[in-house]
């Protein structure tokens, strides 16, 4: 009787720990606020900056593109020039600007790695790290 017992003692505190340890776990979404470095092919030094994202995966911010200096808007539609269609499902971020163009990344820890997408097969790889703070 008294081995059951530190066994069923024992299970309940492993379960404690466990679901102590998924609670303060980060979810994707949570995970992708704020601001990301990158360095592409076709913008040159990228800040991607996240503001929010709804329950249903839509993003919110900017991507400021330097070396082509401008920024868009991230938003539900894209309108080239102007706004990225912004999507996240999963740890799959998907930033669509129109035209073939836009982003493919996966969301690992404190990176976004994927393409720049630059057109019809243009596919240019790149990688985001998350910063604390913007510099």
């Amino acid at each position: 009787m008294k081995i059951r017992h530190r066994l069923c003692t024992a299970g309940l505190g492993f379960l404690s720990l466990l679901l102590s340890s998924l609670a303060v776990a980060q979810s994707p979404p949570e995970t992708l606020l704020g601001y990301w470095l990158g360095n592409g092919i076709a913008c040159g030094s990228t800040v991607l900056h996240v503001t929010s994202v709804e329950p249903g995966g839509a993003v919110r911010g900017s991507l400021d593109c330097t070396q082509l200096g401008f920024v868009m808007a991230l938003g539900d539609k894209a309108e080239p020039g102007k706004t990225l269609k912004a999507q996240l499902s999963g740890k799959k971020l998907d930033l669509e600007g129109g035209n073939s163009t836009g982003f493919e990344l996966t969301l690992e820890a404190d990176q976004l790695t994927g393409f720049g997408l630059a057109g019809p097969g243009v596919r240019n790889p790149i990688i985001f790290t998350k910063k604390k703070e913007k510099k």
